[in-house]
């Protein structure tokens, strides 16, 4: 899991998503749930990390 949460159960947005991303898929990852909050990030991914991920 990426992020934190907070003593309220709430859970923060990620920062450095496509590095996050890029991690995850290098150790094997082949889902990932990425927050509202992430969605401005989403713009400014890597195509191929878009296409390992969400395709």
């Amino acid at each position: 899991m990426l992020g934190d949460i907070t003593i309220g159960g709430g859970i923060e947005r990620v920062a450095k998503l496509s590095d996050s991303l890029a991690l995850l898929y290098d150790n094997g990852a082949k889902n990932v749930l990425v927050l509202i909050a992430n969605a401005p990030d989403m713009e400014n991914l890597n195509p191929e990390l878009l296409i390992r991920f969400f395709c």
